[in-house]
């Protein structure tokens, strides 16, 4: 088939990509090669977005992991919102959280997520779940969603009711002169920015509770 044709002629371009200070993304045609000390997260790429080599991914993993070294206790839940490949969460459970439910609204992903959550050997780890529009009941400490600008503002409200009092939302997927826009949605859901990571026309953002412990230092 076409698919096939153009993923075995993909393969020779998807080679280990180090991104933040720690990770290292493989594809697991490459994993018998020895590489860096760094934490190695397998990803075979499917069709599922996320390898880390597109910006808002790399942006999405640095962001994460500057937040995860903030915690002395890593956080029990983490909910990778528009999980694509399963990277965030897989990254999340690497880098020390215990639990991650990894969400798409997309059913094709999900077997790219199975599949990648295996590789990694994080079965009792992370939950693959395919979404319907009703938002999840339980309530995250982290949220981290990589998405197009339209579906994170479709999105905001189940974030913000779907994250604790005092939790952090990350996203990403969004471009430079898109983050007013975004910042503005998140406002009337009572965030404030606490971080922005940009390069090369892309952006990740951080936000806090408005009214949240954490966020007043900011002010």
């Amino acid at each position: 088939s076409q698919e096939e044709d153009w993923q075995s002629n993909w393969k020779p371009f998807f080679q280990p990509i180090q991104i933040g200070e720690v990770l290292e993304v493989t594809p697991p045609w490459l994993s018998d090669q020895k590489s860096s000390n760094r934490t190695r997260i397998l990803i075979d790429p499917g069709r599922g977005f996320g390898t880390g080599h597109h910006l808002s991914t790399s942006l999405a993993l640095e962001l994460l992991e500057s937040l995860l070294k903030t915690y002395s206790e890593k956080p029990q839940w983490l909910l990778d919102f528009g999980t694509g490949s399963g990277i965030l969460s897989i990254a999340a459970c690497k880098l020390g959280c215990q639990k991650s439910i990894a969400l798409d609204y997309d059913e094709g992903s999900m077997s790219d997520v199975v599949r990648n959550v295996q590789l990694n050997g994080l079965e009792n780890q992370i939950f693959p779940m395919q979404a319907d529009q009703t938002c999840l009941s339980k309530k995250f400490p982290v949220i981290i969603s990589n998405m197009l600008l339209a579906e994170l503002k479709r999105s905001a409200s189940d974030l913000a009711y779907s994250l604790e009092p005092d939790g952090t939302l990350l996203c990403s997927g969004i471009l430079d002169e898109q983050v007013k826009e975004l910042e503005e949605t998140f406002r009337i859901q009572d965030f404030v920015p606490s971080r922005n990571l940009t390069r090369e026309g892309w952006s990740a953002i951080e936000f806090q509770r408005a009214f949240s412990k954490l966020a007043t230092t900011i002010y």
